[in-house]
């Protein structure tokens, strides 16, 4: 403790409190440069913590994406198995009606429309050749107008 008195004996009162504001600047210095250290390790970890959850969202979407895929599946499934019986539906009914009227060997105006519109719809739907042929003869029969029956 001796030598610190005389050392400070050896100093005038400007130079030691030159001392003391140059120790509280270091202090003041040290003490910005931990708070931006302290800053950037904040931004890195809020940086990690959001590409955490980023990818937790990811996943929760993927997941959500495959079943969205298997139900997609599902509803087309069922929309083809749907359009196949509609189509053997109407290929039934087409037949059945082209053997009527290719039996009484005529077709009133009004039925060969009908017919026609239910043949566009078949087509639409992937309908075969089969009945393009069956339309075939039934457009060679006799149109008779619906009021001359």
């Amino acid at each position: 403790m001796d030598g610190f008195i005389k050392l400070i004996e050896n100093f005038s009162l400007s130079e030691v409190i030159f001392v003391l504001c140059a120790l509280a600047g270091l202090v003041l210095s040290i003490e910005k440069l931990i708070k931006w250290i302290l800053s950037k390790f904040n931004w890195y970890h809020n940086k990690k913590n959001q590409a955490e959850d980023l990818q937790k969202i990811i996943t929760t979407m993927s997941e959500q994406n495959t079943q969205q895929n298997k139900r997609m599946d599902e509803i087309s499934s069922k929309l083809d198995s749907m359009t196949y019986a509609t189509k053997q539906n109407m290929k039934h009914a087409i037949t059945r009606a082209c053997e009527e009227y290719l039996a009484h060997g005529y077709i009133t105006s009004y039925e060969l429309q009908s017919l026609e519109d239910m043949y566009r719809a078949y087509e639409q739907i992937g309908g075969n050749s089969f009945v393009h042929t069956l339309m075939s003869k039934i457009r060679k029969l006799k149109v008779i107008n619906n009021h001359e029956e």
